[in-house]
C-alpha cells in the first residue's frame, strides 16, 4: 500500500518558487521552464538553451560573439531566441536589441510574444526591475516608455527591442544584441544569386553599422542554399564566426541520439521525415533538415535514378507530348525537343523523343510528323495522346498559336514563372524515388543522361533543353499542376 504523500504547506510552496525564480535568473534553461511548464521537456531544449545562454555570457563579457544556429523547419529555434531576448532583458534592461527577419510578420510575432512574456507576472516575479508601458504607448513629455508592433522601450532604462525585415531599414538605432531569424522566405530566394547577395549587402553595410564596439551577433536559420547567408558569412567574417548545425536525423551517435534518430521526435518523428526525403529528394533534404547544403555543380541529378525498360507495360492510361523551342539553328543556340511520355502504375515512361537544330520555321512540319507518328499508335495498349505541351518561351509562342489557329491537335501553351533549377528542386524527389522511367536501348538515352548529370543550377552547363522537357513531364504527369514542395514551403 502506497502511503500518501505529505501535503506541501504555502510556506513550502513560497520557498520553492523562490528557489525556482533564483535559478531563471542565472539559467535561460530554468527561466524557459518557469515561463512555459506545459511545454514538451527534451534534450533538445536543454541543448539550444545551453547554447544560446553561453553566446549571452560571452556577450556580456565583451567577447562580441558571433553564432549560427541552423536547425531544421518547425524545430522551435524562434521561440528559443525569444525567450532568450526576454531573458536578457530581464538581465540588463539597458540592452538595445534589432531582430530581423524576411517578413514584417515574422517581426511583429517575435515583438508580440515578448511582450506577452514582459507582462506576464510570472516574469515580473522573475525580473520585477524590466517592465514596459501598456500595448500602444508612445514616447511623450511625461516619459512614457513606446511600445507598439515595431519598438518596445524599456521603462525607465535605455534599452528597447526593435523589430525589422532583412534588408528594412535600421538608420539611426543603436544595437547591442543583433538577432537575424531566417533572413529568406523560400527556396526560390535562396537560390537567386540576386536575392543572395542583396541580404548579404544589407547585412554587411546596413546591419552590422549599427553594432555598438562591444555588440553580438546571432543568426538562427534554416539552410537553403550552400551561399546563403551562413555560407557567406563563412567565408567573409574572420574575427570568429561559430557555426552549430542540429541536423533532423542524426548522422553519427552522440551523447543524446543513435544515428538515424530524430532531432525532436515528439514533433518530426523518423518516420516523417523519412516521408519528406522521399517527397523533396536528397538535394532539397539535406538543405533543410540536415543544415547541409550541397554544392550546385554538375552532378545534381544522378542517371542511376532513372529506372529502364526492355517493354513498354501492356497498356497506358494516356500520353503527352512535351516540347522545348530553340530561338535559332545556330551551333551555340539549344536544341529543340519533342518528348512522348506514356503514364502507367504512377510512373512516367519516355517512349520517344526527337531532337534536333532547325530553322523557326521548320519546327511547326516536324512537330506535325513527330505527332502523326505516334497519335496513329492505338489508344487501346498506348492510350491517348491527350496534348502537345510547348513551353511558351523563344519561338514558343508563335507556335503555339500557329497551332491552335491550324486545329486538329490539342495544344497547350505553359508559361513558366521558376527557374529550371527550381523546377529541378520540386521534381527531383519524384527522379530520385524512381518514378520516371528511360527506355533501354533507345540510341538518344546516353545524351539525355549526360545533359541532365551535367545540370548545374547556375546555367554553367551547354544544354538543358532534354532537361527542361523532363521536368515538364514531371510537372504534367507526376504533379498534376502543383509542386508538392511548394505545398510543403507554404504548410511550413
Amino acid at each position: 500500500m502506497t502511503a500518501n504523500p505529505v501535503p506541501i504547506t504555502e510556506e513550502g510552496l513560497r520557498v520553492l518558487e523562490g528557489l525556482a525564480i533564483h535559478e531563471a535568473r542565472a539559467s535561460l534553461w530554468a527561466f524557459r521552464r518557469f515561463m512555459h511548464p506545459a511545454e514538451t521537456d527534451g534534450w533538445f531544449y536543454r541543448v539550444i538553451s545551453d547554447e544560446l545562454q553561453a553566446f549571452y555570457e560571452s556577450f556580456s563579457r565583451g567577447e562580441k560573439p558571433k553564432l549560427a544556429i541552423t536547425t531544421p523547419p518547425q524545430h522551435g529555434k524562434s521561440s528559443a531566441v525569444v525567450d532568450m531576448i526576454a531573458w536578457a532583458l530581464g538581465k540588463n534592461p539597458d540592452h538595445k536589441v534589432i531582430f530581423a527577419s524576411f517578413s514584417g510578420r515574422l517581426g511583429e510575432r517575435a515583438n508580440l510574444a515578448i511582450q506577452r512574456l514582459l507582462h506576464s507576472p510570472r516574469y515580473q516575479r522573475v525580473f520585477p526591475e524590466t517592465r514596459i508601458s501598456a500595448f500602444g504607448s508612445a514616447a511623450s513629455e511625461s516619459g512614457i516608455a513606446i511600445c507598439n508592433r515595431e519598438m518596445v522601450e524599456m521603462a525607465g532604462r535605455s534599452g528597447y527591442f526593435r523589430n525589422t525585415t532583412v534588408r528594412g531599414s535600421v538608420t539611426g538605432e543603436a544595437l547591442d544584441l543583433a538577432i537575424i531569424d531566417d533572413p529568406v522566405k523560400s527556396r526560390e530566394e535562396a537560390n537567386s544569386k540576386i536575392m543572395r547577395e542583396a541580404v548579404f549587402e544589407w547585412f554587411r553595410n546596413d546591419f552590422s553599422t549599427r553594432f555598438s564596439e562591444s555588440a553580438a551577433m546571432l543568426c538562427v536559420m534554416t539552410r537553403w542554399h550552400v551561399a546563403d547567408l551562413v555560407g557567406k558569412m563563412r567565408e567573409q567574417i574572420e574575427d570568429g564566426l561559430r557555426i552549430i548545425n542540429f541536423p533532423a536525423v542524426a548522422e553519427l551517435d552522440d551523447e543524446h541520439r543513435k544515428t538515424g534518430d530524430a532531432l525532436f521526435p515528439e514533433f518530426k518523428s523518423a518516420a516523417f521525415l523519412a516521408t519528406q526525403r522521399a517527397v523533396l529528394g536528397t538535394s532539397n533534404f539535406e538543405a533543410l533538415y540536415q543544415g547541409n547544403p550541397q554544392p550546385t555543380g554538375g552532378n545534381i541529378i544522378k542517371g542511376a535514378w532513372f529506372p529502364r525498360y526492355k517493354e513498354l507495360p501492356s497498356v497506358m492510361r494516356y500520353r503527352i507530348m512535351v516540347v522545348d523551342t530553340a530561338i535559332t539553328a545556330k551551333e551555340h543556340s539549344d536544341y529543340t525537343v519533342a518528348q512522348v511520355w506514356g503514364v502507367a502504375d504512377g510512373k512516367a515512361y519516355l517512349i520517344d523523343q526527337w531532337r534536333a537544330k532547325v530553322e523557326a520555321q521548320d519546327i511547326k512540319p516536324r512537330l506535325l510528323d513527330f505527332w502523326a507518328k505516334h497519335n496513329a499508335l492505338s489508344t487501346d495498349i498506348n492510350g491517348h495522346l491527350r496534348a502537345m505541351e510547348i513551353e511558351e518561351a523563344a519561338s514558343g509562342h508563335q507556335l503555339v498559336q500557329e497551332l491552335k489557329r491550324r486545329g486538329g491537335i490539342p495544344v497547350k501553351g505553359i508559361k513558366r514563372s521558376k527557374s529550371k533549377y527550381d523546377r529541378y528542386c520540386d521534381c527531383a524527389g519524384y527522379m530520385e524515388a524512381g518514378s520516371v522511367v528511360l527506355p533501354e536501348f533507345a540510341p538518344f538515352v546516353a545524351d539525355l543522361i549526360a545533359e541532365m548529370e551535367a545540370f548545374t543550377a547556375d546555367d554553367g552547363h551547354v544544354n538543358d533543353d532534354q532537361v527542361d522537357c523532363v521536368l515538364s513531364a514531371i510537372e504534367s504527369i507526376l504533379l498534376t499542376g502543383t509542386s508538392v514542395v511548394s505545398l510543403w514551403e507554404n504548410m511550413t
